[in-house]
């Protein structure tokens, strides 16, 4: 019994030395497997330190955790996240950092508002001229419009017009249009270009506060005035039958050699008016006389200087008869102003008959 038990203790004890060995073995070689890192350092759960506190712009994350060999959660994060500066995963969550980062900085307008639409061309106010009778197209580039909207305005001293609305336009006036043109390009067109279309125009988005840019238009057109005898400009002229007619159609500010072209109630002149041109192309002025001899009533009518359909000048000339001795002069620099022929001295003598007669006998009265 004795010998017996001794087997047995000697047994279990061998049994324990094996299974300790077997364990000491499955460790070292599980170890090697893992790159020769302990396990207790290798994984644990708990904050990912991708870098050294807040440097770089990344702030530390919680990670997921991991289950040791055994099943068992880690409470610990692994060191080669911490320690391993060339770590592929703090390097890379960096990276896509940096690289949106980039991105946004690299669009237009990036500080006002991440997603929504923007102005492709600068947003500062931009100066455009152009000639009397030309065409202007003014660019309205926007970036990521989605369901917002362009509109175009214009804006002068009596007030503000709408022109279009997307794609539509609300001007009455035929000779504003939008022509889109691909990709993003909103561009309104202007033909021919009139003197009133001088004024600050706004390519404005319907975002919330509203955005726009703005283009300041500036139509270059000669100046044209008719000038009488005096030098005085006018709109109308009243002379007397057999009188002669003279006026003088002044143009100045001429961007390039004109011909002046006078007309009668938009027809030829009469055979016996004449007209005489003076041009000094340098100085950017012309000047062109005309004359009517021994005029009469027939010769009365719109006279029109004019050196294109888009720039010209109108005068009323009235011509009266020899019985209608009063006549009004309207000139634009001194306004409506009338004045009397003298009448006949015999007429200035019986006045002052009449008026000698008629004081006389009222000082009479009172004494």
């Amino acid at each position: 019994m004795r010998q017996g038990g001794r087997k047995a203790i000697l047994l279990g004890y061998c049994v324990c030395c094996c299974h300790l060995v077997a364990t000491i073995v499955a460790s070292v070689l599980g170890s090697q497997d893992r790159g020769g890192e302990p396990w207790p350092n290798a994984v644990a759960g708990g904050l990912d330190l991708a870098g050294k506190g807040d440097q770089g712009g990344v702030k530390a994350k919680e990670a997921p955790f991991r289950s040791s060999p055994t099943g068992e959660p880690s409470g610990r994060p692994r060191h080669r996240h911490h320690h391993d500066d060339d770590g592929s995963g703090r390097h890379r969550h960096r990276s896509q950092h940096q690289h949106h980062h980039h991105d946004s900085s690299k669009r237009p307008n990036a500080g006002q508002g991440r997603w929504g639409p923007y102005f492709e061309d600068p947003e500062n106010a931009t100066s455009v001229s152009v000639p009397l009778g030309g065409s202007v197209h003014l660019n309205c580039r926007v970036g990521m419009l989605h369901d917002k909207t362009v509109i175009w305005l214009r804006r002068r001293e009596d007030g503000v017009s709408l022109l279009t609305v997307g794609d539509a336009t609300y001007s009455s006036d035929s000779r504003v249009s939008l022509r889109y043109q691909y990709p993003n390009n909103w561009r309104l067109h202007i033909s021919p270009v009139e003197k009133p279309d001088e004024g600050t125009y706004l390519c404005q988005l319907s975002t919330h506060p509203p955005r726009a840019i703005y283009t300041n238009v500036t139509v270059l057109a000669p100046e044209l005035k008719v000038v009488d005898e005096h030098g005085h400009a006018v709109n109308d002229r009243y002379y007397k039958t057999g009188s002669t007619i003279e006026l003088t159609c002044r143009v100045t500010n001429i961007l390039t050699p004109s011909h002046v072209v006078w007309t009668k109630d938009d027809g030829p002149l009469p055979a016996k008016v004449t007209t005489t041109g003076i041009s000094d192309v340098t100085a950017g002025e012309t000047q062109s006389q005309l004359i009517v001899p021994r005029a009469t009533t027939l010769d009365s009518g719109v006279y029109t200087c004019a050196i294109s359909v888009f720039s010209f000048v109108e005068v009323q000339v009235h011509v009266l008869n020899g019985e209608k001795q009063a006549a009004v002069q309207h000139d634009s620099w001194g306004g409506s102003s009338g004045f009397v022929e003298p009448p006949p001295p015999w007429l200035n003598l019986l006045c002052t008959i009449l008026t000698n007669g008629y004081l006389r006998k009222l000082y009479h009265s009172l004494l």
